[in-house]
């Protein structure tokens, strides 16, 4: 499937490992965030990743208002495949199938860095267990890859002592990585997961 100008393919890698309220939480803002885009009707493909072992795809590119309602208990994983999960998730974008579905460092393209968009938020404890194609290095140099397109971005969303660690081995910036923990520490009862102010920076 083409990406159209003007659309924006946001990729949402969600590990729900770290127990039942954590998993709820998530998947609440998932649904909320599905229900924002669907009604504003934004030009925005949903792609729904959860890093198990294999990696399982609950949406392909899919149109917010057919999105069907997130649970908590299909985020639960079992292995976690995070480095697997983003390099197939790669893999599915319109840019990496057209430069032959690179398996690390793609070329950009200046035109179609024009016409639209691809965001990643990868939700995650830090730890991955169970890959067997990529390691943190190729992860991080796919990502080092695809974010020299100017229209390739990537945020990572972390939760305890791994967050910051596993942000830095893929080469994100500070101002891509977040700690939910340390937010919830500062505003007690708040929002674990806030999506839609994350995304709505790259929409």
């Amino acid at each position: 499937m083409e990406q159209r100008i003007g659309e924006t393919d946001l990729v949402l890698i969600l590990d729900g490992g770290g127990g039942d309220r954590h998993a709820a939480e998530l998947a609440a803002a998932v649904r909320e965030l599905s229900a924002g885009l669907a009604a504003e009707r934004a030009a925005t493909r949903l792609t729904l990743a959860v890093p198990d072992d294999p990696p399982r795809f609950l949406e392909k590119r899919q149109r917010p208002d057919r999105v069907r309602p997130v649970s908590g208990a299909d985020l639960k994983t079992g292995g976690v495949a995070l480095f697997d999960t983003i390099g197939e998730a790669a893999g599915m974008m319109p840019d990496a199938q057209k430069a032959g579905r690179p398996r690390r460092r793609p070329l950009p393209d200046e035109h179609a860095a024009q016409a639209h968009k691809t965001v990643f938020v990868i939700v995650s404890g830090g730890a991955d267990t169970a890959s067997a194609r990529y390691d943190a290095a190729e992860t991080a140099e796919l990502i080092a890859g695809f974010s020299a397109f100017r229209n390739w971005h990537f945020s990572y969303i972390g939760r305890g002592a791994h967050a910051q660690k596993l942000a830095a081995a893929l080469g994100l910036s500070a101002d891509a990585a977040s700690n939910a923990a340390q937010k919830t520490a500062l505003h007690p009862g708040g929002q674990l997961y806030d999506l839609s102010a994350i995304i709505g920076h790259y929409l």
